[in-house]
């Protein structure tokens, strides 16, 4: 199996066209729906997306902690709590966002 991060370049392209991929499903979807539902919809999305990401994370720092003293942690460690530092940035900021949509539209809070 090819590593896929000999070629940086080509897993960001990757990644790339996976995110608009991503982005032009959930259009369709949020099209199908009602608007009163949209904030639902996309909450019960970024479940989904969150469960994945920390079970991925649970695997990252299960294998970091498997690997030799010696293995250069400090420079693979910073970068990876930095990513999951962003991840969870970035779902503070969508539940605000739909919080206050849901309460824009009359909806209740959490």
């Amino acid at each position: 199996m090819e590593n896929p991060l000999s070629d940086p370049i080509e897993l960001l392209g990757r990644l790339a066209r996976e995110y608009g991929q991503k982005r032009s499903e959930l259009e369709a979807v949020l099209s199908r729906i009602p608007a009163e539902e949209t904030a639902r919809q996309i909450m019960v999305q970024s479940e989904v997306t969150t469960g994945r990401f920390r079970k991925a994370q649970q695997h990252l720092f299960g294998q970091l902690s498997a690997l030799p003293p010696d293995a250069m942690h400090g420079e693979i460690t910073g970068p990876l709590i930095a990513l999951c530092q962003c991840f969870d940035e970035m779902r503070i900021l969508l539940e605000a966002a739909l919080e206050r949509m849901a309460n824009a539209e009359g909806g209740n809070e959490k």
